[in-house]
């Protein structure tokens, strides 16, 4: 008797759209570092989105605002260098609410994160902006932990 075969076969191309949120700091940074690493492009055209809040309110300098547009600009061109349809979204707002808020909108597969490094003042006010995003994003969340462990 013919085992039944539960193998399936995977298709050439299947897209995913991931929402990579970074402020630029070393910790958000792990984030993209590991979707290097293991992201199967030869099977799996993988679309990110990168985005970096700038607190809000007051609204942001002209400093802040560019910072966060390097910020973006930064890890987009880290992404198409390894072989990434990357785009970038610098924005403003309450971060955790803002990265929620864009993944609701454009409807992403997967959101990543750091685990942040907010003061502990606060993360006592306002929560983590990862706490925020792992339980309110209609998406699974992926919180990267440690060092970039990269250039």
């Amino acid at each position: 008797m013919k085992r039944p075969s539960h193998s399936r076969e995977i298709p050439a191309q299947i897209q995913m759209r991931v929402r990579y949120a970074t402020d630029g700091s070393e910790p958000a940074i792990a984030p993209g570092v590991l979707l290097e690493k293991v992201a199967a492009r030869d099977r799996v055209e993988v679309e990110v989105t990168v985005l970096s809040v700038v607190p809000a309110p007051p609204p942001a300098s002209d400093e802040e605002a560019g910072r966060a547009e390097a910020v973006v600009e930064a890890a987009v061109e880290r992404l198409l260098r390894a072989g990434f349809v990357a785009t970038g979204l610098p924005a403003q707002g309450y971060p955790g609410w803002r990265i929620v808020e864009e993944v609701e909108r454009e409807g992403y597969d997967l959101t990543m994160v750091g685990p942040g490094t907010e003061s502990w003042l606060g993360r006592l006010l306002l929560g983590s902006v990862s706490t925020r995003v792992l339980h309110a994003a209609p998406t699974p969340v992926l919180v990267v932990h440690g060092g970039s462990g990269g250039p």
